[in-house]
């Protein structure tokens, strides 16, 4: 399916749109909340856990080819991509998904629980993102498990509760601004940050 919340023509920001359900969430579809003369909107879909799972550089990780019922899937090139809190299971969120959404998106992962990094990234989690700022912010912890995590100039904000922000690799931002904002303790795995 495909959902429209855009701005107007001459004036207008971009809508919210939330998808979410009672046991578990999938996503599967398109959304534009663009806006031609205003603020762009926000897609917010609502885990309280989050896998970020590397596919070794594999193009098929965006069609759910597993068919999971706890999934985030389909064409992700929204102008804000959020995923926040609330279901039951872990959501699974692969690289070429978070690679796949476009340069002028600000992307915000959140979870009320913990985001958890795992697999192979192919060079990393190698974001497009020029400008703003990407976000994952664990209400726990949130494990990068060493992947590298790359900008074309955006800022990266990782954000963690008492259970910290553990392992980051190597950041490259281009110019971008690192944050770590954290509850417990924060550990680097190795690599520069540049």
């Amino acid at each position: 399916g495909s959902i429209s919340a855009r701005g107007g023509s001459e004036n207008g920001n971009g809508g919210f749109v939330e998808v979410s359900g009672k046991d578990y969430l999938y996503f599967r579809g398109r959304v534009n909340t663009t806006a031609r003369r205003g603020q762009t909107g926000t897609l917010l879909l609502d885990p309280a856990d989050i896998t970020i799972t590397g596919t070794n550089g594999a193009a098929t990780d965006g069609d759910d080819v597993d068919v999971s019922a706890t999934s985030f899937a389909g064409n992700v090139s929204v102008t804000v991509g959020t995923v926040t809190t609330g279901d039951a299971t872990p959501t699974n969120i692969t690289e070429t998904e978070l690679e796949g959404i476009v340069a002028g998106t600000n992307i915000s992962v959140q979870a009320s629980n913990n985001i958890t990094f795992t697999g192979t990234f192919a060079g990393g989690l190698s974001l497009l993102q020029s400008a703003g700022t990407n976000t994952f912010n664990a209400g726990n912890t949130l494990a990068i498990a060493g992947t590298a995590i790359t900008t074309a100039g955006a800022g990266l904000t990782l954000k963690a509760g008492a259970g910290g922000v553990t392992n980051i690799g190597s950041v490259a931002l281009a110019g971008g601004t690192l944050t770590v904002d954290t509850g417990g303790a924060s550990t680097q795995a190795g690599g520069a940050v540049l």
